[in-house]
């Protein structure tokens, strides 16, 4: 099985889009599904979901999580090269369709305590 992500990041004036492919395994535990995958850095990530949730664990050093839920705000802490990142994940579009094997997430990252909008992105995932 593989998983394909593809993601659409918006910073300032700069719009890129990155594309992986990886090799997946696919399973259910406690009412969620879940996609595990290798990432290029060869971290494992971990993409659980529900009818309108969608949760990623990276088990990076340190480990990054993040949910997903429309018209909800989350918290995360995301490592970047400027250090450990708190941030507010605002996710304005979830699509989770399992049985066409598809998830689509339109969300923005903000700066927590000042909620300036640190990039804004277009994720799908979809695996076969």
């Amino acid at each position: 099985m593989q998983v394909e992500i593809k993601n659409i990041i918006q910073t300032d004036k700069q719009t890129e889009t990155i594309r992986e492919v990886h090799d997946c395994q696919l399973g259910q535990k406690n009412g969620m599904a879940y996609i595990l995958y290798q990432n290029t850095d060869k971290e494992r990530v971990l993409l659980k979901y529900k009818e309108q949730e969608l949760l990623m664990v990276r088990y990076s050093e340190p480990r990054t999580i993040m949910s997903f839920q429309e018209d909800r705000l989350t918290a995360a802490q995301i490592p970047t090269p400027l250090g450990l990142q708190k941030l507010t994940v605002e996710t304005t579009r979830l699509f989770i369709q399992p049985e066409n094997q598809y998830i689509a997430a339109d969300y923005v990252l903000k700066q927590a305590e000042t909620e300036d909008v640190f990039a804004r992105y277009q994720l799908t995932i979809s695996w076969y």
